[in-house]
């Protein structure tokens, strides 16, 4: 059953109605199991699950970083690379996810052959300033208008943010990346708060 938007083939009422979903199992011995649970601590299980799946492969492959000759060369100066506002999830006139990380990583290739012109820097520090996600429970309309469920859209910024470090990385001696929260990312108990 998807999480966004749509009728609940099961129920045949709108997806957004649900509050909580109970299951019941027959057991072998005639009787009956019955749980109720959260779709969303589901998801979040999941993303704990299978991010490193994701992560993995970007991170297996070797690093090469600046040589003893290559650091003396260096800016060094500090070069603070911030990542903000992806939303990804987010559907509107610009598109989707799709397009929204083709866009992310066109930026990052820009800045990757900027730095590169410049020999590169002592240091880099990644950024994450806010909004990756486009989350869930912001507003009303993010029930309707995104295209990926909450594990997807913390996958594709774990994915993004792992590029963006392994393809930086090799353009500086120290690599340091932070992030804040943000409201797009919080977890709240009810739309609007």
């Amino acid at each position: 059953v998807s999480a966004v938007g749509g009728t609940d083939p099961f129920c045949s009422v709108p997806v957004a109605a649900i509050q909580s979903r109970g299951r019941s199992i027959r057991l072998e011995d005639g009787s009956w199991e019955k749980i109720t649970y959260v779709p969303g601590v589901v998801e979040q299980e999941e993303a704990k699950r299978l991010s490193m799946d994701d992560l993995s492969s970007v991170f297996d492959r070797e690093i090469d970083h600046p040589g003893s000759e290559e650091r003396e060369r260096l800016d060094a100066s500090t070069r603070v690379v911030c990542l903000s506002d992806y939303q990804f999830g987010k559907v509107s006139e610009l598109g989707g996810t799709p397009e929204a990380v083709a866009r992310v990583a066109r930026m990052l290739n820009d800045v990757k052959a900027d730095i590169a012109s410049r020999g590169g820097y002592q240091e880099i520090i990644l950024a994450d300033v806010g909004d990756s996600t486009e989350g869930f429970g912001n507003i009303t309309q993010q029930q309707q208008t995104n295209d990926l469920a909450l594990t997807d859209q913390i996958r594709a910024v774990q994915r993004m943010h792992a590029e963006a470090l392994r393809m930086l990385a090799p353009l500086c001696d120290r690599l340091v990346y932070v992030a804040v929260p943000s409201n797009h990312c919080a977890v709240r108990t009810g739309t609007g708060r």
